[in-house]
């Protein structure tokens, strides 16, 4: 710190990113440990490759991975969004040098999740076309937008609660390093 900067505390937070308390971004608090910062850094990159995306997009009524940009759209069954989720998860396993006894046991949690996940596609449809039909009726009720917003939240929140379960399954085949590892490799893509 220059002679002009003061020690950031929580109620005056420094204004250039820095703590003053050890290294690293403070916005009005300090950080946590560098440990939790991997672990989390890991999860997210997993969940990024593995299938958050598509549960968000599909659970809130999206359109599902691609969107037809690239003409691929979202997968019609369990087996494509199983074989999209491996095709993510290799090329995690691949970076981190997995042993084939993790490669197993992260297919064994694809295995369950992709069809978790893709029985939750109905029941977003269902709410895509009530909501359309909420929002196209010659009157609109409030009320009755309000509750389908609630059940959009709802389905959100039960397809990540699926996919954080399975990114934690991913985390703990995983030895440390390798979690650091994923998480440096997040760090550094988010940067380019």
């Amino acid at each position: 710190m220059s002679e002009t900067e003061t020690t950031p505390t929580p109620e005056t937070p420094n204004t250039n990113g820095r703590c003053g308390k050890g290294e690293g971004n403070c916005r009005g608090g300090h950080r946590r440990g560098r440990g939790f910062r991997r672990f989390f850094g890991a999860a997210l990159f997993i969940g990024c490759l593995v299938g958050v995306p598509w549960a968000v997009a599909h659970a809130a009524g999206g359109h599902g991975f691609g969107g037809g940009c690239h003409g691929n759209g979202a997968p019609k069954t369990a087996e494509e969004l199983r074989e999209h989720m491996g095709k993510g998860a290799g090329f995690m396993l691949n970076k981190v040098d997995a042993t084939p006894e993790q490669e197993a046991q992260v297919d064994a949690v694809l295995d369950r999740v992709a069809p978790e996940l893709f029985a939750l596609k109905d029941d977003k449809e269902a709410l895509h076309q009530d909501i359309r039909a909420a929002l196209t009726a010659p009157e609109v009720n409030a009320d009755e937008v309000e509750l389908l917003r609630k059940e959009g939240l709802q389905l959100a929140d039960d397809a990540s609660k699926i996919v954080i379960g399975g990114i934690l399954e991913i985390a703990r085949a995983l030895t440390p390093e390798q979690r650091i590892e994923l998480a440096d490799a997040a760090a550094k893509f988010h940067r380019e």
